[in-house]
Formats: structure tokens, sequence, C-alpha cells
């Protein structure tokens, strides 16, 4: 199965799971690096927040999470791939992945933002309303 693939499906059962998060107003997609049997890997998972702020440099907004799925975290092979070529790369491969999932077209809400970023800063707003 293709990360695309895979990437769908996990998103249709979030958002499945996802009806009751009625105060979400922005989806945070976050990377990070999670130690497994196979060594640490780089995974993809997904938050809900009460706030959004497309002016916000630092992404505040995104630190405490209104909508916190048990299964949020998703290993993408692909995601490896460019962590090699460092931070920038992966980060970019991370975005164009969600922005084909477009997320906001799916989810049960208003969403006003989504990102897709690094939990210690570097991040991009891939859609706003």
């Amino acid at each position: 199965m293709s990360d695309a693939e895979v990437l769908g499906a996990w998103w249709r059962s979030m958002v499945d799971h996802a009806r009751q998060a009625t105060t979400v107003r922005a989806l945070w997609f976050g990377l990070v690096e999670l130690a497994e049997a196979e060594g640490a890997r780089w995974h993809l998972y997904v938050g809900g927040c009460r706030e959004f702020d497309r002016e916000d440099d630092s992404c505040d907004w995104a630190a405490e999470p209104a909508w916190w799925p048990e299964e949020r975290y998703l290993f993408l092979a692909g995601l490896n791939d460019p962590a090699g070529n460092g931070a920038e790369a992966m980060l970019a491969h991370a975005a164009d992945m969600v922005r084909s999932l477009a997320p906001e077209q799916s989810w049960p809400g208003l969403l006003e933002g989504v990102a897709v970023g690094f939990d210690d800063g570097d991040f991009v707003l891939t859609w706003t309303a």
C-alpha cells in the first residue's frame, strides 16, 4: 500500500472518531521521531485545537490540543526517506501529503486552519479559511 493510501485510510478512521470534537477550529499534523523495535522512525500525528492564529509565528495555538485521538500516530515510510535530506525536505514532503489529503474538506466541523510541523517550531500552514 502506498503512503497516500495508508494516510487516506488512517484519516478516514480519525474523522469517524472526531464527530464529537465540536470545539476543534484547527488541525495540527505533527512530525515526531518515535522509538520502536525497528529503531527510531519518523511518524505523523494529528491533534485538534480550539484556537487558530494564522499570524502566530510560534504556532502556540497548537500546544494544547482539544482533540487528541488514541490512534493519532501514523508511520509513513516516505517520511523517513526525506529525513536523510534534512528537516526542510521532510517538512515539505509531509506538507504535500497533508495538502493532498485535504483534511479541511472531510472534517465534520468548521475549521479555520491546518498546519504541519515539528513540535519544536518549524511548521507550514497548509490551509486557512
